[in-house]
């Protein structure tokens, strides 16, 4: 199989299982310099989960997350979290979001 071909492989999958809506929380914490932030997490994906001063910005950074935890998941031959059915109307916007988040580590040579 050519690097393509897996890449394109790895996006399908991805996609799928991203389609799976997760219950998501938010809470404000307080860090320990005193300052409040948001906890955007989703309690079903062991991990998944982000800190920011802003909201707009924790829920951005969850969804980054959750892409990243999936490929590596995915990449070591494990699966990830799937408590309910996907929403295959999902899947494509799901699949574009993957390949935005591969394009970007290829770009700075990062890994998953």
């Amino acid at each position: 199989m050519t690097s393509g071909q897996l890449d394109s492989a790895l996006v399908d999958q991805a996609a799928a299982h991203l389609a799976v809506p997760l219950l998501l929380t938010v809470e404000p914490v307080r860090g320990r310099d005193g300052v409040w932030r948001f906890r955007a997490a989703y309690p079903e994906f062991p991990g998944c989960e982000t800190t920011s001063e802003l909201l707009t910005a924790a829920l951005d950074r969850l969804e980054t997350v959750r892409v990243e935890l999936t490929l590596a998941l995915l990449d070591a031959g494990e699966q990830p979290p799937s408590p309910r059915p996907s929403v295959p109307s999902f899947v494509p916007w799901q699949r574009a979001e993957v390949a935005r988040t591969l394009a970007h580590h290829n770009d700075f040579g990062a890994s998953l």
